[in-house]
């Protein structure tokens, strides 16, 4: 049984650093049975980087906006386990051909893994630099906890 965490993004893009953030969190934890990686998100290298796992967490920030159409509150937090049409608004990231392309390319070959969970982040500052900005930084515990949760979940229904 294999789960790896996918951090996606640009740690010299702000707030685009986020998945790696949180990827390397978790790393630090050192969970068992838990592969984690840091990815730009382009989907090609993403089937490489999930081949063979029984639940993927892919954490990515995206800049999207709310159903009446104003922007949406950075560091809001979202947990996707349906990639459906209705939900790729929702994952609308910054890495050209992403998660979404993915998921549709790993089907199409018969290599998507058997469960996803996706966490996109809200967020505020995609520009050239270092570091997250204080309303994105606030959310990495929530994100570490949840994805956490997910694995102790997921592992503990497999020994079962």
């Amino acid at each position: 049984m294999t789960v790896t965490v996918v951090g996606t993004g640009n740690e010299f893009r702000r707030d685009d650093g986020i998945g790696p953030v949180v990827a390397q969190t978790i790393q630090r934890m050192h969970p068992a049975g838990v592969d984690v990686a840091i990815d730009s998100g382009e989907a090609s290298t993403l089937l490489d980087t999930w081949a063979g796992s029984d639940l993927v967490i892919i954490v990515d920030a995206v800049v999207g906006t709310t159903s009446a159409g104003s922007p949406a509150q950075p560091g809001t937090i979202r947990r996707i386990t349906d990639w459906s049409s209705e939900n790729s608004g929702k994952l609308t990231n910054s890495h050209g051909l992403g998660i979404m392309e993915a998921l549709a390319l790993a089907a199409a070959l018969g290599r998507e893994p058997h469960r996803v969970v996706i966490y996109t982040i809200e967020a505020h500052d995609t520009g050239y630099g270092i570091g997250l900005s204080p309303s994105v930084a606030a959310s990495v515990p929530a994100v570490v906890s949840a994805a956490v949760a997910d694995i102790t979940k997921h592992t503990s229904s497999r020994q079962l």
